[in-house]
């Protein structure tokens, strides 16, 4: 799974790593969390900027000992990236989603398909899936012809590989649920 950076939001050369993609699959090593890590990625999944203070209060112990966990976490790599989740519709974008389906594949192509997949402008999270399609491109765009204009380019240049595609456009995402029974933005 890849996560792109917006491309109004990349770091330049002040924040170089601000444009790296974030990748996640079910090859990585599984790792162990203990309760206390586990409380913390509850709170922190739907708010990443909440004050160590406040974390430590909630779950009744000292900041320095939730940053310590925090730093474990990122050097464990259970926590690879801290996303704010945005609204397209306030940037005056529209999210849509490309459904696509694959033939006559081979690792070079997809390989190929995938990297320009994730440059087009506009791409959030390009991603691999396992289902009846193949592949999921998320994208957050100007509007419906600038994702037609995306698609028939995917088409032009893909034509061996695209064995057809449906998409949608979603006009809201009532939430997106990134760490399962976690705690509710606004507190425990």
């Amino acid at each position: 799974m890849a996560h792109q950076a917006r491309e109004f939001l990349k770091g330049g050369d002040k924040y170089p790593d601000i444009n790296k993609v974030t990748y996640h699959t079910s090859k990585d090593k599984q790792e162990k969390i203990n309760q206390l890590e586990d409380e913390i990625l509850m709170i922190i999944a739907n708010n990443a900027r909440i004050p160590l203070i406040e974390i430590a209060k909630k779950i009744n112990t000292t900041p320095r000992i939730i940053q310590y966990h925090l730093r474990e976490l990122e050097r464990r790599r259970i926590i690879l990236a801290y996303k704010a989740h945005l609204n397209p519709k306030a940037m005056e974008k529209i999210f849509c989603k490309a459904i696509i389906y694959l033939i006559n594949l081979t690792q070079d192509k997809l390989n190929k398909f995938v990297s320009y997949a994730s440059s087009l402008p506009g791409t959030i999270w390009p991603q691999r899936v396992m289902g009846s399609w193949d592949f999921e491109l998320d994208l957050e765009l100007d509007g419906y012809d600038a994702f037609q204009d995306v698609i028939l380019d995917l088409k032009e240049r893909f034509p061996d590989i695209i064995k057809s595609h449906e998409f949608c456009i979603v006009s809201k995402e009532f939430k997106l649920d990134l760490y399962p029974g976690c705690y509710p933005a606004m507190g425990l």
